[in-house]
This record gives C-alpha cells, structure tokens and sequence, in this order.
C-alpha cells in the first residue's frame, strides 16, 4: 500500500521541471510578465532548455530534425490562417458581416433562439474547421448579431472559444484527438468512443457559460 504513494512521489520528483511549465505559462501570463503569443516562445525555450540539459531527451543533432518537423506541421496551418484573414478582410470591406447581422436579427428579436442558433453554428465549424482561421473568419461576422442581442464583447469572446475549443477533440478535425492517437498509438476509432463524456461536460459548462455572463466579465471587469 505504500508503494503507490512512494511510486507518485518518485513520478513528480522526475517530473518536477516539465510539471513546472503550465506554472511558467499561466503565472508569466496573469502577472504581467508576458503576454500569451510570448508565452508560446517562452514555453518553447524553457521545453528546449529542460529537455537538452536536464532530461537529456534531445540532443543539439536531433535539433535541426525536430525544427523541420515543426515546420511542416505549422506551415499548412498558417496558410490556411493567412487565406483566411485575407478572406476576413474582404468580407469586412464589402460589408458583410453588417448585412448578415441585419438578416439575422430581422428574422427573429428572441435574444435565446439566436444566441441558441449562434451556438449551434460554433459547434458544428468546431468540428469542420481549423480554429485559427474560423475566429479570424467569423468573428467580425457574428460579432455585430451578439452585439445586436445584447452580448457583450467579452462574453461573445468566451462563448466563441469554449464552442470551438471543442471541436479539438471532435472529428473530423479534432486536432488534440489525432495528437492524442499519434502519442499513445491507440487508434483514432478507439479514442473517439472515449470522448463522449468529455464531450458531455464541455457541453454543459458550455450552457454554464451562456447563461451566466459573469462567469466570462467578472475578472476582466476588475480591471477596469
């Protein structure tokens, strides 16, 4: 019976300089230190750092192999971002996002059957769509309805990220769902039968989220 606890205690020791990285990340982030684009690069010098010369995982010969690597996985990504400003700003100078509002809201004034419908479309782009490249597309679109509905800015914000942020583990996208698969080698089919539960409760802190805006404004109006 002692084994167990000796046994975790054992895993956070070794793993006490990787476990310190969310901590560098979030607490860099809140205190000011850096913002959260800087935070990717600091994450990525410290990761580097601990795995040369602490963990010695990686050797400085592995390193241009593993720089290529990441290239190739981030390239198809920022072109699909880059299209997808161009597309944004297009959309936005021949004013379209103004006319999908007034088309919208015209067809009902219920502030529920819209923001319902606004929640639905999130979900289903979630799972079809690259996430990047979906908020930088629809967010000067829906924009101007959630305003239009009485939202306010940062609660729209939240409500569009946490439905997006579920398509990471939804196919066919499920970006977190392949990385998962690629980690573990068990097989995507397999690892989709499992995420009905995590799904379930994203979903229900999704509608916590909705209904209750101060969830989303409370620690940014602290700041004001």
């Amino acid at each position: 019976a002692c084994e167990a606890p000796q046994g975790i205690l054992k895993s956070l020791r070794e793993g006490f300089w990787a476990l310190l990285t969310p901590v560098i990340i979030v607490g860099g982030i809140y205190g000011g230190i850096f913002t959260a684009t800087e935070a990717a690069a600091v994450a990525v010098v410290y990761g580097l750092i601990v795995s040369l010369f602490i963990y010695r995982t990686v050797s400085v010969k592995q390193l241009p192999g593993i720089l290529l690597n990441a290239a190739g996985m981030n390239a198809p990504i920022l072109i699909i971002v880059s299209a997808a400003t161009v597309l944004g700003r297009v959309l936005t100078i021949q004013n379209v996002p103004s006319m999908l509002a007034d088309g919208i809201l015209s067809l009902s004034s219920n502030k529920w059957l819209i923001l319902l419908l606004l929640n639905i479309l999130l979900l289903i782009v979630g799972m079809l769509m690259e996430t990047l490249a979906a908020i930088t597309i629809l967010a000067p679109i829906l924009m101007p309805i959630a305003l239009g509905i009485g939202l306010s800015p940062i609660h729209f914000g939240v409500i569009m990220v946490a439905n997006l942020a579920i398509g990471f583990i939804t196919p066919p996208v499920g970006t977190n769902l392949y990385t998962a698969a690629s980690i573990t080698g068990i097989p995507v089919k397999s690892l989709t039968k499992s995420i009905i539960g995590p799904v379930c409760a994203l979903l229900a802190a999704q509608i916590i989220i909705v209904l209750c805006p101060p969830i989303s404004t409370f620690l940014p109006s602290l700041l004001q």
